[in-house]
This record gives C-alpha cells, sequence and structure tokens, in this order.
C-alpha cells in the first residue's frame, strides 16, 4: 500500500477509562524527539501492527505539554482498529503515527461559538473548547449522549471552567429528551456566532439539514462515518494525464477503478477522512462522501476512495 504520509515514533505515556467502551491514551515522542505542535481540532493518523490506519482527533489542549491525547471507542461492529487499539496496545508500546492535520479549525474571526457534540463526537471539540476558554472567547457547547456512562469526559465537562457553558443532552432512546437542533440552528444564525458539529451520521444529517442555506463560512464539521448516501450508479472517469477512460460500477470506487487500471494513486483510510487520495477534478460535477475537503475545494477536487460523479463522465488530473 501506499501511504505517501510521514510516520514519528510515540509512545504511550498513559492509558486512562474514559466511559464505558471507551479509553483515552496519552501519546509523547518516542526516542527523545519532541512532537509536533498541533492546533485544536487537528487529528492524527494511527499506524497499527495489522496494517489498519485510522484517524484520530486530539482531545488535550495544543497550549499544553508537547504530547498528544486521543480517545478510542471500542466498536464491536467495527473494521478492527478501535478493537486492535484496546486489546493490543498497553502503556510503554510505541505507534506510528502522522503528524497532526487540521480540517476542523476554530473561526477566528467568529464573534461566538456554538458546538454540538454527539457521543464520541466530543474529542475534537474538547481539544477546541479548551483553547477557548483559555482565551475567554464566547462559547457554549451541547453534549448530546444516550447515557452518562458511555459518556466520554463528563468529569472535565463539569468543572467550573466549562460547565457553565455546557448543557448535556442525556436521551436514553428517548426522542423527546433529545436537543432541538432546529431550535437550536435558528438561534444560532440569528445570534451571527459559527456552529460547529461533530457525531454520528443521523445527528450529522439533522443539523446540516436544520442549517441548509446557511452563510458559507459560518457552519463546520467533522463527522466519524462518511454520512448517508444514495444508491450508486455506474460512471466513467477520463484521466487527463493518460488519455484513459475508465468505467466506475457500482460496486467500484473511484480509487479501486483507477488502481485497477494501473495508475498508483496513493491512498490510507478509505474511508474519506485523510485526504492522501485527494486528486483534481477538471470537468463534471462530484457528488462528495467524504469529511476532509475544505467548501471551497468542492469544485475542483475529489477524495477518489469514497465520493462519485453526481451524472456523466468526471475528468480527473493525477
Amino acid at each position: 500500500m501506499t501511504t505517501g504520509v510521514e510516520q514519528i515514533n510515540a509512545r504511550v505515556a498513559e492509558i486512562r477509562t474514559e466511559a464505558t467502551g471507551i479509553r483515552s491514551y496519552r501519546l509523547v515522542g518516542g526516542d527523545g524527539v519532541r512532537l509536533p505542535a498541533f492546533t485544536s481540532g487537528a487529528h492524527i493518523d494511527v499506524f497499527l501492527q495489522s496494517g489498519i490506519v485510522r484517524q484520530y482527533s486530539l482531545v488535550n489542549d495544543p497550549a499544553g505539554d508537547q504530547e498528544y491525547v486521543i480517545a478510542v471507542k471500542r466498536d464491536a461492529d467495527g473494521r478492527g482498529g478501535s478493537q486492535e487499539l484496546h486489546d493490543t496496545v498497553g502503556r510503554d508500546d510505541v505507534l506510528m503515527i502522522s503528524p497532526p492535520r487540521n480540517t476542523f479549525e476554530i473561526a477566528d474571526d467568529a464573534s461566538a461559538h456554538v458546538f454540538i457534540a454527539g457521543g464520541i463526537g466530543i474529542t475534537p471539540i474538547l481539544s477546541m473548547i479548551r483553547t477557548l476558554a483559555r482565551r475567554r472567547a464566547a462559547w457554549c457547547l451541547h453534549y448530546c449522549v444516550h447515557d452518562e456512562a458511555g459518556a466520554a469526559f463528563l468529569p472535565v465537562l463539569r468543572q467550573d471552567t466549562y460547565a457553565r457553558h455546557t448543557t448535556v443532552h442525556v436521551s436514553g432512546g428517548d426522542p423527546a429528551r433529545r436537543l432541538d437542533v432546529e431550535g437550536l440552528g435558528a438561534k444560532t444564525l440569528a445570534s451571527g456566532a459559527h456552529l460547529y458539529f461533530c457525531g454520528p451520521t443521523g445527528l450529522m444529517a439533522l443539523v446540516i439539514k436544520a442549517c441548509a442555506g446557511w452563510p458559507v463560512g459560518r457552519l463546520h464539521t467533522e463527522s466519524f462515518g462518511t454520512g448517508p448516501q444514495t444508491e450508486n450508479r455506474t460512471f466513467e472517469i477520463e484521466i487527463a494525464d493518460t488519455g484513459q477512460i475508465i468505467q466506475v460500477s457500482s460496486q467500484d470506487t473511484i480509487l479501486d477503478a483507477m488502481r485497477r487500471a494501473g495508475l498508483d494513486v496513493p491512498f490510507l483510510c478509505r474511508q474519506g477522512v485523510c485526504g492522501t487520495c485527494v486528486v483534481d477534478v477538471l470537468d463534471g460535477v462530484p457528488l462528495h462522501r467524504d469529511t476532509v475537503l475544505f467548501d471551497h475545494e468542492r469544485t475542483t477536487k475529489i477524495v477518489t476512495c469514497c465520493s462519485r460523479s453526481a451524472g456523466g463522465r468526471l475528468k480527473l488530473s493525477l
């Protein structure tokens, strides 16, 4: 597999249980090397012994010691990354990681910041509110969970610094007890604040629907999973570099089709979250299913491991 991503040695200095099925891992530089600086909202790739690569948000305040803290929810129905971390990685073990990347940054020009976190989606947002609290900025957090036992970092959020800005919505599976996303969206839009949201696809879809038509730049998102998808259709891609016309079947990704045609396209996560397999779009309309591209990139770039054509041929440049 071609990754094209720099790898760094990191030592696991501490492992903590943060909630039922959720552990945090505090990473420090291996071999006496200091870890690169990062900004709130950033994530890293973790390269596991099995060959699995997963992306995890950094939870800690970037102004603190030069270390990274990630939180991992064990997913019994997942593809093995979280299980491998929980079952095989211990204190003082060495992990290979990437330098931090950030596509979910704090908007420095915002007058106020409103956050919606669903479940493990609290991870990037916790780092962001730590930064905003230190800056004495205006912010509030709505943390949506099924139950308190599975809610990570509640003791942190109940500290005085954060508690007065935080509302925890414990639904217990009752729709009537869930956050009024539409009402919050309308209130946030009217106030002029920026809205940030991260969590499972169901919550993400509700927020996106409630905030349809918002001004560009006031809505910021990161998700876990590539979101709801429409039925796949067969389409063609044209590779400008080689002149090849390649069919992408309903069962294939663009990445699969290109590699089958002999093109050496780098890739990593196959989930639309790392950006390694991005290529340029010269013609055609992409159907985006990633969580890595910025809004201004979506007319000229595509993440080939998950996104498709909205209709007709796509002309791509590698």
